[in-house]
């Protein structure tokens, strides 16, 4: 019984973090300009703030799986940029610009 629990705790909760994804953020690739680019934009919140370890780090879960579902950058990547800019709802609630290319 604990086992089925885990793995629905495990279901949910990854089935939760792309629903943010795509609420929380949204991705564009470049693939004609070598090495390819994409770019990389994300909303912080009251669950990802700005300014948070954990928060970035659910930040770059969601651009691992715009990557992924983008099949590119096979070789990993680099991020060359990161801007921020405040949206008027509060010190940590920002829009995060990403501009990464591929290795």
């Amino acid at each position: 019984m604990i086992k089925i629990l885990i793995i629905l705790f495990i279901f949910v909760i990854s089935g939760c973090t792309k629903i943010h994804k795509i609420e929380n953020s949204s991705f564009e690739s470049f693939p004609s300009k070598p090495p390819q680019q994409f770019k990389f934009i994300a909303h912080t919140n009251i669950w990802n703030p700005y300014g948070d370890e954990d928060g970035e780090k659910t930040r770059m879960e969601w651009l691992q799986m715009w990557i992924d579902d983008s099949a590119i950058c096979k070789n990993g990547y680099v991020i060359v940029e990161r801007k921020e800019a405040d949206i008027g709802l509060g010190p940590e609630v920002k829009r995060i610009y990403y501009t990464g290319q591929c290795k």
